[in-house]
């Protein structure tokens, strides 16, 4: 029954600090727009200028990576294990960024999901995105999961 527990206050952590850190990038980008606004008033910076449009960009790599680097080490039985930055860490934020881009040019250019369902299109909508990171988070663990695999059978098949 200890373990139960256990398990439970792991996943409240987990889930605490994900939606912690989610508030955290939410708030550092109002704060960036901010500041981004206030130099252009100032007339010190052009708004036009696109490496400053990037640091948005980068801020919500950086909250993508920092939370799928959180589930795997944490959210995972062998997550104790695994590195804080792993290939599938990497190669999930990588598709996530490209789903979130694709997706949503998917949505704007082709979908006619109001046109055909009504408001609940939008639900359709949402649980499709859902599920494809829900996927691709799976893909990030099994890649995880497999190089662990790997690495000790190569550790056991080394040491005989």
């Amino acid at each position: 029954i200890r373990n139960v527990f256990r398990a439970y206050f792991l996943s409240m952590f987990v889930s605490l600090l994900m939606a912690l850190f989610l508030v955290i990038t939410v708030a550092l980008t109002g704060f960036y727009q901010l500041l981004l606004d206030a130099f252009t008033n100032k007339g010190w910076i052009d708004d036009e200028t696109l490496w400053l449009q990037f640091g948005r960009g980068l801020l919500f790599l950086v909250m993508i990576f920092t939370i799928v680097s959180i589930l795997y080490k944490y959210g995972t039985k062998s997550g104790k294990y695994s590195r804080f930055f792993s290939p599938g860490t990497i190669f999930t934020t990588i598709l996530s960024i490209l789903t979130f881009y694709l997706f949503g040019y998917y949505v704007n250019e082709f979908a006619q999901y109001n046109e055909l369902y009504g408001s609940i299109g939008t639900l359709l909508i949402l649980m499709l995105f859902i599920w494809l990171n829900a996927i691709i988070l799976l893909l990030g663990f099994e890649l995880n999961a497999s190089i662990y695999s790997l690495q000790r059978k190569n550790k056991t098949n080394s040491t005989e």
